[in-house]
């Protein structure tokens, strides 16, 4: 049976520690883990054992790093599993952390689309397009954007539509109105207005 020939204090994670089976380095554990696991130099320990020590340790680990992760602000679980694999965890491990967060209710996707959408539209900066990418990007699904972007209403993309021109505008002074109708609906396209709303938007000006 392996032995625990070694432990050594990590130099970056002062509260975790390499322990060495056979002089060989077989994991790092948390001091509170090690403790109550009674790891110690001399200590004749199977790997099933230790094994299952490593993989108890490591779950508290993915808890406690996607707790400190969404306390920073609001994320969705794409972003915190993503946040999780890159720190070399074992994907089983960060999906046990993951749902554990979520049983928790700390992560919660539809309130963060819903979120999300009621800013970018008091903001009155972006189209429906660029806000349903911008959810994309992280990680939320179709059927939860579609929900979350119903508040979205084409009264208000056009009014914001409208302020955004306003805005233009003062950069198009000089052009002809066909360079300006141009330049300001490749603006609005870029910001992710769709082509109904910029269309319907001039059309309505033509007809004043």
């Amino acid at each position: 049976m392996p032995t625990v020939t070694d432990i050594t204090a990590q130099q970056k994670k002062k509260d975790r520690y390499n322990i060495y089976l056979d002089d060989e380095y077989a994991g790092s554990l948390n001091a509170e883990e090690m403790v109550l696991s009674g790891i110690k130099i001399g200590l004749a320990i199977s790997l099933e054992a230790f094994s299952e020590i490593l993989r108890r340790d490591n779950e508290k680990y993915a808890f406690n790093q996607a707790i400190k992760y969404i306390s920073l602000k609001r994320r969705t679980v794409f972003e915190t599993r993503t946040h999780l694999l890159d720190k070399n965890l074992d994907e089983a491990i960060v999906d046990s952390a993951i749902q554990k967060v979520l049983d928790y209710g700390y992560l919660n996707d539809s309130d963060y689309a819903k979120e999300f959408v009621a800013y970018y539209i008091n903001a009155e900066k972006y189209g429906r397009l660029t806000v349903a990418y911008k959810l994309k990007t992280k990680g939320i699904d179709e059927d939860t954007i579609e929900q979350a972007m119903s508040a979205f209403s084409e009264e208000l993309e056009t009014a914001i539509a409208k302020k955004q021109a306003e805005k233009l505008k003062k950069t198009t002074i000089g052009l002809s109105p066909y360079e300006r109708k141009g330049k300001i609906s490749r603006a609005l396209s870029a910001k992710g207005f769709g082509y109904d709303i910029i269309s319907a938007m001039f059309s309505s000006e033509d007809d004043e």
